[in-house]
């Protein structure tokens, strides 16, 4: 299999056109038509991952969070992001990153957010580009406020951490990663 195999895999699921506007998303370094046996899937290239990548004999780092962010007027080893490229480069690793394409496209981040919390997709909001959609709005079977957020502290391993104004409610919106962007 080579880059560009697995690149039109991901661009087939969730489609990088529909990235929020000024997201890097896609082949970040590499070479298009690399041979990839093994692929180092991370939420962050970090130099911890692009290490473990290249410990396990990697071709392919698949991140979510974009690898380079914004353009780079320099690449030297005086900066951190230039280490990081230049690591990439010089043992031969390519990176995509998938990152607001996957929290918007269909079956994504956010809706497998949602079935994780048990909630039902009724909208969407926050349009991205070309059709996308970053935040959802559900319904729910919860009887209190109180007991969706308890319920969801627990599926996502952490803490209760706002209260309901209001204990009426028949629809939650949630949105994952760039919900400020909304």
């Amino acid at each position: 299999m080579t880059v560009k195999e697995i690149y039109d895999l991901i661009d087939n699921f969730a489609p990088f056109c529909i990235a929020m506007q000024g997201d890097n998303t896609g082949l970040l370094i590499g070479h298009s038509d690399a041979k990839v046996e093994r692929v180092l899937v991370t939420l962050d290239a970090d130099m911890p991952a692009l290490e473990k990548a290249v410990e396990e004999k990697c071709q392919l780092v698949l991140a979510h969070h974009p690898f380079i962010f914004s353009g780079e007027s320099h690449v030297s080893d005086r900066t951190g992001q230039g280490k990081k490229i230049l690591f990439a480069i010089e043992h031969g690793l390519a990176v995509i990153s998938a990152h607001t394409n996957l929290d918007s496209c269909e079956g994504g981040i956010n809706d497998t957010l949602g079935a994780l919390l048990g909630l039902r997709v009724t909208d969407k909001f926050c349009p991205t580009q070309n059709g996308g959609f970053l935040g959802r709005i559900g319904t729910h079977d919860f009887d209190s406020p109180e007991h969706f957020l308890h319920y969801a502290a627990g599926v996502l391993h952490t803490k209760p951490r706002y209260r309901f104004v209001s204990e009426n409610f028949e629809h939650i919106a949630w949105v994952s990663g760039s919900g400020s962007s909304c």
